[in-house]
């Protein structure tokens, strides 16, 4: 009878654990990718959410003084309102925080607004007293409307 004796292996040899160390280098880079593209996604929901807080907030200025003129001051957001000036200030700087140190843009009279930021990934949101909160942006031209 023949015996075929087989050396008994014991770990891994070189070649196969560059591979796996291949491997797995490329798939953290891949993750590291998809993760930058999604913190980018989630600073643009925030600067949303934060320019809903500011519509919250010219309501209750156009309540309180029956003129949305208390919002702005020369294009930024009135932070010295003596009311709401500090909640004003905050949220302008998340969301300068947000969007790398673009402030919102801020104009209004008595009967109308419109605020908008830039986006971290493409673009402007834009709000104004008609209740349009959307891509189109037309505040920084000096317009109290987002669409015009």
């Amino acid at each position: 009878m023949v015996k075929i004796l087989f050396k008994e292996r014991k770990g891994f040899t070189l070649i196969e654990l560059l591979v796996v160390v291949a491997i797995i280098g490329l798939l953290s880079s891949l993750a590291a990718v998809v993760a930058a593209r999604y913190r980018d996604y989630a600073k643009d929901a925030k600067v949303m959410t934060n320019l809903s807080q500011i519509r919250i907030i010219a309501s209750m200025i156009n309540n309180e003084d029956d003129s949305y003129a208390g919002l702005c001051d020369a294009g930024n957001l009135k932070k010295s309102h003596p009311r709401y000036g500090e909640a004003l200030t905050t949220l302008e700087d998340d969301i300068k925080k947000m969007n790398n140190g673009t402030s919102p843009v801020c104009f209004a009279t008595d009967t109308v607004y419109c605020v908008q930021s830039s986006l971290v990934r493409t673009g402007y949101l834009c709000l104004d007293s008609n209740g349009y909160l959307g891509k189109e942006a037309n505040c920084d031209s000096g317009h109290e409307r987002c669409k015009e």
